[in-house]
């Protein structure tokens, strides 16, 4: 999933990704592409909320402006509930 703001680049990587050449690896993975649209998330969506849930649904987010400030920042969260079964681990 991407957040919004490295949707652009998301899309370059899909292309990419479905492209000919990789076609048959990436159907061969079988993966989602989840949004926020799909999930019903606002983009402003508390990172610990958001972290959460990309945990429990095993999806990886790809991002750029996640940061430390704060106690729900997306830094924050991992350093206090990331654990060896996290994705992000």
């Amino acid at each position: 999933m991407a957040d919004h703001n490295v949707e652009g680049h998301f899309v370059v990587l899909l292309r990419l990704w479905t492209s000919d050449v990789w076609r048959t690896v990436w159907e061969s993975l079988e993966f989602d592409v989840e949004s926020f649209e799909r999930l019903g998330l606002s983009y402003n969506t508390s990172d610990r909320d958001l972290w959460q849930l990309c945990q429990q649904h095993e999806i990886v987010l790809l991002t750029a402006n996640r940061n430390d400030e704060g106690p729900d920042s997306l830094e924050a969260t991992i350093r206090t509930l990331n654990a060896p079964s996290s994705l992000s681990s």
